[in-house]
């Protein structure tokens, strides 16, 4: 994953992740844990194969999952009050969460559009989001893609006040850069079997 307060880091599966690390590492890992609209399979271990929804939401919640940050939050007063599934025109998926206290807009979709709507980046000390910073962002979205990685940013709208996800509260330029993540896609299993083949 890239954050633009750490820059490149290796997050270990089956390696817990709590909140003593970085406050930027526990943000992204909490808005993959919630911003999906999976469906797990009771009683089964959970895998990709075991879990039901968008490959990329898939991807994003089982990164949570193995990191233990979901079990780690299990009990936490959090509740996801609304969904706003992948707009084609936005290019990005949001899910409104309350936490009692207050309520907080998380975004995941394609880097560019998500580095759009912020004004901000989030982490130990939270920066303006300058020219400068978009550029190195963007930079490290192209080394990412580069590396033959689906690119996926997140990023979340602090003390969000309305009771349901509004497109002009996300595109009103207010949400914190978080990170972005790197999903490698295995080939299609057709697609293995041409490249066999030749």
């Amino acid at each position: 994953i890239f954050l633009p307060d750490l820059g490149v880091v290796s997050i270990e599966k089956g390696k817990p992740v709590t909140e003593s690390d970085t406050l930027s590492v526990s943000k992204l890992l909490h808005i993959a844990s919630l911003c999906h609209q999976v469906k797990v399979s009771p009683h089964t271990n959970i895998s990709f194969a075991t879990i039901f929804g968008d490959p990329t939401e898939k991807a994003l919640f089982l990164l949570a999952h193995d990191s233990h940050f979901i079990a780690s939050h299990a009990g936490k007063k959090q509740q996801v009050i609304a969904n706003l599934p992948f707009q084609q025109e936005l290019r990005l998926r949001a899910s409104l969460i309350d936490f009692g206290d207050r309520k907080e807009l998380f975004l995941v979709g394609a880097p560019e559009n998500i580095l759009e709507y912020c004004e901000h980046t989030f982490g130990e000390d939270s920066h303006k989001l300058t020219q400068a910073k978009r550029k190195t962002i963007e930079t490290e979205m192209s080394q990412l893609s580069n590396l033959g990685l689906r690119v996926v940013a997140c990023a979340f709208i602090p003390n969000y006040e309305k009771q349901e996800i509004e497109l002009d509260e996300i595109q009103a330029k207010k949400a914190f850069f978080v990170g972005m993540v790197g999903l490698y896609d295995p080939p299609r299993p057709e697609v293995t079997r041409a490249l066999q083949e030749a």
